[in-house]
């Protein structure tokens, strides 16, 4: 049943080659393609035709470089090795719309794979298709993992995997493994080393036989990491991207607090305007986090990775993700939420319950379907129609950004939209 699952979300979300790209999702592409044409990770093969297919780049040692982690790139080397293969490399388009978009595509429908076992093991395998396909279809893994190489989609498969092994029914042996699990998403996504780090911290105060032993998982990406660092950069890990985030002085703290509401409720990118849904699982995981079950120190943890995720996001220039969809900088912790709506669901088994899971999934189904089939950021984007400079604009009631897509669809509809 997961594998059906799976499958039908891949389908699904290579049913439309538009994606949600820009530089960042680009330069995880093009890095996969010098990975496999060059054996190298520097982007200087790139910069004759950056008109075409622009990225970004860092200067380092000589060469232009990436400034993120390697571990997107990576998981899309056997899909660059074939599109390749195949003559389709850039700057054609196909590269980063047809290749790069498969490779996303199949970690995100991985992650609905994990994020239904996961579902399953904690409210049954009928809830779990509910929670599967709201996960898939009613967040932004579908038009922004799935829609193009962005860092998320490959963690939130790893994460997934991890909050599967980590759960208290798993073997100490599983347990361990998920050390594998979160190290290989901090390969993907800095950031997510909150997640890996609140994992460590259960473990050592919850089950403190499997510690050595999940740092021991944890060792080989961890070494990926740091060799990829000085290869690259000249040193294990380098930040020197987080300075265009972190800079202009700084936001000050009624910077940082509007930031924190607006990654949950600011119109034009809020969490629970995309995915009202998830209310109810946020609701449930903070709920049985101060309980006295066996869940309650995993969720604890897990939670406070996710609060220490929001604040330093807020803490940003442009804690709205920039150019995207949704609350894109809280797609991590997506795989944790669908595990708080199976929670949720086991508690919950009245028809009023049901009624009103429906009436906030089928909303997040429709702005969710809204991006991943019409959006195109290069011509007729909310972004492109105003400044995302600021973060007032984020909060504006004149057309936000799904408000602004629904209106537009007349123009963007063709016979491929419609399947």
């Amino acid at each position: 049943m997961a594998s059906l699952v799976a499958l039908i979300a891949l389908a699904v979300y290579l049913s439309s080659f538009r994606t949600i790209t820009g530089i960042d999702s680009t330069t995880n592409a093009l890095l996969a393609y010098s990975f496999v044409r060059d054996r190298d990770p520097f982007l200087d093969e790139f910069q004759a035709t950056y008109d075409e297919v622009s990225f970004w780049s860092l200067p380092a040692r000589g060469h232009l470089v990436s400034p993120y982690p390697p571990g997107p790139a990576l998981f899309a080397v056997p899909f660059v090795a074939i599109g390749a293969a195949a003559g389709i490399v850039p700057p054609q388009s196909a590269a980063i719309t047809l290749v790069a978009k498969a490779a996303a595509s199949a970690a995100a429908a991985g992650s609905v794979f994990f994020v239904y076992l996961l579902a399953a093991r904690t409210a049954g395998r009928r809830l779990a298709i509910v929670v599967a396909a709201l996960y898939a279809f009613g967040t932004v893994t579908w038009p922004i993992s799935a829609g193009a190489l962005w860092q998320h989609g490959p963690a939130q498969l790893f994460l997934s995997i991890g909050l599967l092994w980590l759960h208290p029914r798993s073997s100490s042996r599983a347990v361990a493994r998920s050390g594998l699990a979160f190290a290989l998403a901090v390969l993907c996504r800095l950031i997510d080393v909150a997640f890996a780090a609140a994992a460590l911290a259960y473990i050592v105060t919850s089950r403190r036989g499997a510690t050595s032993r999940f740092v021991a998982w944890s060792a080989l990406p961890a070494a990926i990491l740091i060799a990829y660092g000085l290869a690259t950069y000249g040193e294990p890990v380098s930040l020197g991207y987080l300075a265009l985030n972190y800079g202009q002085g700084g936001p000050g703290p009624i910077d940082v607090a509007v930031g924190i509401a607006g990654s949950f409720v600011a119109p034009d990118r809020g969490l629970l305007v995309y995915s009202p849904f998830l209310a109810l699982a946020l609701f449930e995981l903070v709920r049985r986090a101060f309980t006295r079950d066996r869940l309650a120190p995993l969720l604890r943890w897990q939670l406070l990775a996710v609060a220490l995720i929001v604040v330093a996001t807020a803490a940003t220039v442009r804690w709205w993700g920039g150019y995207g969809y949704g609350a894109r900088y809280l797609a991590d912790a997506l795989p944790l939420f669908a595990f708080g709506l199976a929670l949720w669901l086991r508690r919950h088994h009245h028809r009023r319950d049901a009624v009103l899971l429906a009436v906030l999934a089928v909303p997040a189904i429709v702005i969710m379907a809204l991006g991943a089939l019409f959006y195109d950021w290069q011509a007729w984007s909310w972004e492109r129609a105003r400044s995302i400079s600021e973060a007032a604009l984020q909060w504006t009631l004149d057309d936000p950004q799904p408000l602004y897509k629904l209106r537009h669809v007349p123009e963007r509809i063709d016979a491929l939209a419609v399947v």
